[in-house]
């Protein structure tokens, strides 16, 4: 097995290894086979050349999960479709999906991590942001820590991230069991907003229960509007800290990844990145990254004046579940 760093190394390294076969002659035989990434490519072009006729010594073939492994359920294979409609197209029928183009490339983002760190101390971070992605049902949430690095200020520094994956990844859950995700998530990131003395930044999902909640805390957060349009700047602001290297990340593999596999739609008059699912991520580091981000290049903060008022708001009243004791802060 041969990691080849991604699709544009696939060809140059077919071009490699097929002058190996010619020993063999006739009975040579080379077997290409992936699951699809995207309609463009190495992969995706030979298959269709392969399956019109165009390749004269070569076939294509299509096979879906349920036709290659029948033992695999067809209630798991319902339960996959109704978390990620889109990525169950694509990871269990083989489909070509359009899937734009890669937004970051990953020669550049490895330029900007830090092979011998991993997290920081307190002590080294000013000015600490913490991008939060919550869910407390069946997807992950994820934090990361994002401040200007102590010793040169015009360097952002990532100094920690954390995810935490649901253990029972069933479509409903019962009340104590969201309860308990719920608590545990939102003191893990009280702990780490106060270990780092960090802002809370995050988006209007569930604004009610990571507000308040975080306010029980000790914490405050503030609610970040994440539309198409802002969510695109936001992740072209973090791109443009990758390329110009004035970003420092150390290596979280689920981080990168998540990263690497942010892409661009083009459409007529504008180009929207999208974060699409794979697995058990739904991108959710890569978002609390680029709030952090985004935040920090904004300059954005909250007046002491905002913060009294939202504590008379929260101290008010029982806040109840989906609630929010204050409005989107744009």
């Amino acid at each position: 097995m041969l990691d080849t760093e991604g699709n544009s190394a696939a060809e140059p390294f077919f071009r490699a290894l097929m002058p190996s076969t010619s020993q063999f002659g006739n009975a040579a035989r080379v077997l290409v086979s992936s699951t699809p990434y995207g309609q463009d490519g190495f992969f995706s072009e030979t298959y269709q050349r392969a399956s019109s006729g165009e390749l004269r010594d070569a076939q294509g073939h299509h096979a879906t999960t349920a036709q290659m492994n029948p033992t695999i359920t067809k209630e798991f294979l319902e339960q996959e479709r109704e978390r990620d409609p889109d990525g169950y197209e694509s990871e269990y029928e083989a489909k070509f999906l359009a899937g734009g183009v890669g937004f970051i490339e990953r020669e550049r983002l490895l330029e900007v991590v830090d092979e011998d760190r991993a997290e920081l101390p307190a002590n080294e971070v000013t000015n600490a942001v913490l991008g939060f992605d919550p869910s407390f049902s069946r997807d992950p949430a994820a934090v990361c820590v994002v401040g200007r690095h102590a010793p040169d200020p015009q360097l952002l520094v990532l100094a920690a991230c954390q995810r935490w994956v649901p253990a029972k990844r069933k479509r409903f859950k019962s009340r104590d069991e969201q309860e308990d995700q719920q608590r545990l998530v939102l003191d893990g990131v009280a702990a780490l907003a106060k270990h780092y003395r960090a802002r809370v930044v995050t988006d209007q999902h569930l604004p009610g229960q990571v507000v308040a909640g975080l306010a029980e805390r000790g914490v405050s957060a503030t609610v970040r509007s994440w539309t198409p349009a802002n969510k695109t700047q936001a992740f072209k602001h973090l791109r443009a800290r990758i390329y110009g290297r004035s970003l420092e990340l150390y290596r979280d593999e689920q981080l990168l990844n998540e990263i690497q596999r942010l892409r661009v739609n083009y459409r007529p008059g504008s180009a929207e990145v999208v974060n699409p699912r794979s697995g058990d991520s739904h991108g959710d580091m890569v978002v609390a990254l680029a709030l952090a981000v985004a935040e920090l290049e904004s300059g954005g903060a909250v007046s002491p004046e905002f913060w009294r008022h939202y504590d008379e708001l929260v101290a008010s009243r029982d806040w109840g579940h989906g609630d929010s004791p204050i409005p989107a802060v744009f």
